[in-house]
């Protein structure tokens, strides 16, 4: 037996042993355009969301009336896991939902732990768009209103980051951060800081310090799924070797082979961010792949990234999957005008159930073999 202490201080017995309760967990993806909207549903039922980038019109109508269909009023935590654009566009009007007419937020959290000031002036500096620092200092806005009513809970996400527990306590599932390494966050650095103040130019990837979780639950056959956001080629083996070292440390997760179940590909299928070992391990059961990915980069997803997923028994389903090749100028890596776009846009839903097979829709979100010919390898 271990023990788990709550909230309020006092302690709990957590069995080793797998739980007998039939539950299961729901992972949706959204499309999104060129951006991460993830959000899970654990047994409870409890949401957290993770990512998310929300232009406005039908995109950020579709979430938000997801959340009003599905009656969520509280969302137990809102996950940042680096400070692209493209993860956190739209992210201040979740808090303001979730802040306002009785609704709640349960905890923030961001990759890496730096503070706020370190974080906006990262933002200031390196931000290409202007609308990329104004929504930053909207969501900065929106948190800081957030931890003043509800008196919030902030969540560092790295490496170091201790177990979450997302589900109600009779569910053995938990979150295990694996990334970034906190003795790599230049975000922590006031030399870092520093030169950012001054304008000094620096060769800084936002990417390299993006968070990475494994969602486990303990049942018949433990369960894995990896959430990456956009972490860097090179970070994924201090990562992998993270999640290795907490699984000796547990009976049950050391029992079973090391595949995930479910992927999130990281950085929308890029090369930059792709490691073959995500892909290799390989699972007892189903393994499912998720992409979220849009339409304004031909060269992605990669057609070598989806290749290494197909290749090594994944069901790859996809936000927006592509329906005919596509022509485009190869110096500004857009279609050219004479050839639109043919896609085909989806909401990907996995379900992983603690008993049976992992089902994920809808089929015509799927990337087969025979489609591979209709992406292109990127010049990396």
């Amino acid at each position: 037996m271990t023990t788990r202490r709550s909230k309020k201080g006092s302690t709990e017995e957590k069995s080793s042993s797998p739980r007998t309760e039939t539950f299961s967990i729901a992972i949706h993806a959204f499309y999104c355009r060129h951006g991460d909207t993830i959000l899970v549903r654990f047994p409870g039922p409890r949401w957290m969301m993770v990512d998310c980038h929300l232009p406005q019109g039908s995109v950020r109508e579709a979430v938000f009336k997801f959340f009003t269909d599905n009656k969520i009023d509280h969302l137990d935590y809102l996950f940042l896991t680096h400070l692209d654009t493209d993860h956190y566009l739209g992210m201040w009007r979740v808090v303001e939902y979730f802040t306002s007419r009785g609704r709640s937020l349960g905890a923030f959290g961001v990759g890496g732990g730096a503070g706020y000031h370190r974080q906006r002036v990262l933002v200031r500096r390196l931000s290409r768009t202007e609308i990329a620092v104004t929504e930053f200092e909207k969501l900065l806005n929106a948190l800081n209103s957030y931890f003043r009513k509800q008196r919030g809970r902030f969540i560092p996400l790295n490496a170091k980051t201790g177990r979450i527990y997302p589900a109600t306590q009779r569910y053995d599932i938990c979150l295990v951060p694996v990334a970034p390494d906190p003795t790599v966050d230049w975000l922590q650095s006031d030399e870092a800081l520093g030169k950012l103040s001054a304008g000094e130019p620096l060769d800084l990837d936002l990417n390299m310090v993006s968070a990475a979780c494994v969602l486990a639950a303990r049942c018949e056959r433990p369960l894995l799924a990896l959430l990456p956001g956009d972490l860097t080629r090179d970070q994924w083996d201090n990562a992998m070797g993270v999640w290795e070292e907490r699984q000796k440390k547990d009976v049950e997760w050391a029992k079973r082979d090391k595949g995930f179940d479910v992927v999130k590909i990281p950085h929308h299928g890029s090369m930059s961010s792709h490691h073959s070992a995500l892909c290799e391990r390989v699972s007892a059961g189903t393994q499912v792949a998720i992409l979220s990915v849009g339409s304004r980069f031909p060269s992605l997803p990669d057609q070598r990234v989806l290749s290494d997923y197909i290749n090594n028994g994944f069901l790859v389903f996809a936000t927006c999957r592509r329906a005919r090749r596509l022509r485009y100028d190869r110096v500004f890596d857009l279609p050219t005008k004479d050839e639109p776009a043919e896609h085909t846009h989806h909401t990907v839903t996995v379900t992983i159930p603690s008993r049976g097979r992992i089902s994920a829709g809808p089929p015509e979100a799927e990337i087969q073999r025979r489609q591979l010919r209709l992406y292109s390898a990127g010049r990396d």
